[in-house]
């Protein structure tokens, strides 16, 4: 029981870090006077990548707390099953499974890190190209 009680707890933990890092890319993209257009474009677009990643993350952490869920009442009407194992992510009939979850939420959130990474690497490239007259 402990065990889906920590999974609740990480899977309301995902919205509420996106929702920081939210605001924090959008009080950017709606700062309409303090920064040029195209600052406002690449905080407004990382915005809406965290709110995907967030919303896979959190699909799969409420997938996998059902699996659980499942077993541990079949582990309650059965005790021959003997004990639990560690993690259950073997898919069941019961548990149905959405696009959202049957991908890897490593793959997904390596894609995100990934585009952060060339979204940074652009604006490292930008701005040392002004700064040494190029642009």
């Amino acid at each position: 029981m402990l065990r889906l009680y920590e999974q609740d707890a990480k899977m309301w933990q995902t919205p509420t870090m996106a929702f920081t890092a939210q605001a924090f890319l959008l009080t950017i993209g709606l700062g309409s006077t303090m920064h040029t257009p195209l600052e406002r474009a690449v905080a407004a677009t990382l915005s809406l990548v965290i709110a995907l990643l967030s919303i896979q993350l959190m699909a799969k952490h409420r997938y996998h707390s059902a699996l659980d869920k499942r077993a541990a009442q079949e582990f309650e009407h059965d005790p021959a099953l003997g004990l639990l194992p560690l993690v259950v992510r073997e898919a069941h009939e019961d548990v149905p499974t959405t696009v959202l979850t049957r991908h890897s939420a490593y793959l997904v959130w390596q894609s995100g890190l990934a585009l952060f990474g060339l979204v940074s690497l652009w604006i490292t490239v930008q701005a040392v190209g002004i700064l040494l007259g190029l642009w």
